[in-house]
């Protein structure tokens, strides 16, 4: 049953915002940027086109890709790397951050379904531990059925026209809810 009013965003959950392309998603983020939240982008999106929707790159941005980039934008280029990214962010963050992971449909192709669910489970205790958010723009359309359960059946799904509301600073250092 669906509580009234706008959904709020709980740290130590991971979100998939689902939409064909990620705008929503980048909003949401572009909200934690300016709240001054420690943030971390993972985006398959192009380093020119991440500049134009942010005015400047987000303080810690990483480009999916196998390219190598020349505006001082690190090219991240295997599963392994996603996750070292993640770790190393949150160990440097200090606190609880949220983090734009941009490109799932990438990575797929280019690692295997598999591959990507296993990162994808170790990012999600990651994010627990941390109490830190994981947004997940994914086009679901883009995956088979089956793929598609699995991934909804880990992550918390925000379709791109749900009213959601941000933790408040208090949400972010309460102790577990005991919600499992």
């Amino acid at each position: 049953m669906e509580a009234d009013g706008p959904r709020i965003l709980v740290p130590g959950d991971c979100y998939i915002v689902a939409e064909k392309k990620p705008f929503r998603a980048f909003e949401m983020f572009r909200q934690f940027v300016e709240d001054g939240v420690p943030t971390l982008a993972l985006c398959r999106m192009p380093p020119h086109q991440v500049r134009k929707i942010f005015g400047s790159y987000p303080p810690r941005y990483h480009w999916i890709s196998r390219s190598r980039t020349t505006e001082g934008v690190s090219a991240v280029t295997n599963l392994g790397m996603v996750v070292h990214h993640v770790s190393r962010f949150l160990d440097e963050a200090l606190g609880p951050g949220v983090i734009l992971l941009e490109g799932l449909e990438y990575l797929v192709n280019n690692n295997g379904f598999s591959s990507v669910i296993r990162v994808m489970e170790d990012i999600q205790d990651l994010m627990a531990t941390s109490r830190s958010i994981l947004l997940l723009p994914v086009y679901m359309e883009a995956f088979d059925p089956r793929e598609a359960a699995i991934l909804e059946r880990g992550l918390e799904v925000v379709e791109s026209a749900d009213e959601i509301s941000f933790p408040s600073k208090e949400d972010w250092v309460v102790a577990d809810n005991g919600d499992e």
